[in-house]
């Protein structure tokens, strides 16, 4: 089992003198934590767009456990995603409509994950819910912490987070570092353009 990006290259069609990806090749295989440190603008974001299906203008080959994703409807079954921005990552705007969708579309365990990772962030999601408050109403920081629980929430094998660290505070980072340890067997791919987020999150860390 691995997810494998091999010879990856995109560029845009009216800057074709400028690779945003340039043959980038990683296999991410089950308990591996490698981060991927570039500065703003290197495409490492273009990443999670070629996995969703926003991008499929590109080279090169993605396969997820000896299949590639271009045979695949899409790779939301295999791969978990955390973006970077929260419009790419909610569907509905009000929270309670989210988590419902979220819970009836996989099973009572995502359910329980949620519960579970909402106490370990000290985070009232029932609150929320219960005054049906929207991603408008919330901090920088809540909507953060929300997109990070539902991400973890999937049960998958793996997990790819843009940004992690974003809008966290020094105790919400503390507890999101924590919590990977419940995570050993899932593979996790981590994108920032700042190395000291990366540090204390992977076991390696390459430079894009």
């Amino acid at each position: 089992m691995s997810l494998i990006f091999e010879n990856l290259t995109f560029f845009y069609k009216d800057q074709q003198d400028r690779k945003i990806l340039d043959n980038f090749n990683l296999e991410l295989t089950p308990q591996a934590r490698i981060g991927v440190y570039g500065k703003k603008g290197t495409g490492k974001s273009t990443i999670l767009k070629i996995l969703n299906g926003e991008i499929n203008n590109y080279s090169g080959t993605i396969s997820i456990d000896g299949k590639s994703i271009a045979e695949m409807n899409n790779t939301s079954a295999k791969i978990s995603l955390l973006y970077q921005n929260p419009e790419k990552q909610f569907i509905f705007p009000k929270i309670k409509d989210e988590y419902k969708f979220i819970v009836q579309n996989r099973n009572d365990a995502t359910e329980k994950r949620i519960k579970k990772i909402s106490h370990v962030f000290n985070f009232n999601l029932a609150e929320i819910i219960k005054s049906e408050r929207t991603i408008f109403d919330l901090s920088s920081g809540e909507i953060r912490l929300l997109q990070i629980i539902f991400t973890l929430a999937r049960d998958m094998n793996y997990y790819i987070m843009d940004e992690p660290f974003q809008y966290l505070d020094d105790e919400d980072r503390l507890h999101f570092v924590n919590y990977l340890d419940e995570l050993n067997n899932y593979a996790i791919l981590f994108l920032s353009s700042k190395k000291k987020v990366l540090q204390p999150l992977s076991e390696r860390i390459i430079n894009f």
